[in-house]
């Protein structure tokens, strides 16, 4: 497998209007000190652009099989420049030896990690619909 990374733009209509789900895809075995700088500079890229719109960055992990030290401290760097531009970052599709990592290490507690690209759109229509009822409940009770 080369070594690369694939960058997606999902459109994403909820209730609360336009938002963007941006895809990115690492093409790593492993996540480690040389590989982890790619995908840093391809969400560094990601979070240039001044969107018009709510975007959340969901790194898609399925094809990484190992991740070391530095690839965790690579991830940890990225979830605090999305924080920064207040951005949302997700993982999903963790490989079992590397979800088995973040949850020795407790990075499991840290990032927001779904199943798959499907669960996290089901979570934002949940989140969604959970802030429309509430604020409907709100107007009702004014």
């Amino acid at each position: 497998m080369q070594n690369s990374t694939t960058l997606e733009q999902k459109p994403f209509l909820g209730a609360s209007g336009k938002s963007k789900i941006t895809v990115i895809q690492p093409n790593f075995l492993t996540l480690n000190q040389h590989t982890a700088l790619e995908l840093e500079h391809t969400v560094e890229s990601c979070l240039s652009l001044k969107p018009t719109s709510k975007i959340t960055l969901l790194v898609d992990m399925q094809n990484v099989k190992s991740i070391d030290s530095e690839g965790l401290m690579t991830l940890l760097s990225i979830l605090k420049m999305a924080i920064a531009s207040k951005t949302s970052f997700v993982l999903c599709s963790l490989q079992t030896q590397v979800r088995l990592i973040f949850e020795i290490s407790k990075m499991d507690q840290t990032f927001a990690i779904f199943d798959n690209y499907e669960a996290l759109v089901a979570h934002i229509e949940m989140k969604v619909e959970l802030d429309s009822y509430n604020s409907e409940k709100m107007l009702a009770s004014a």
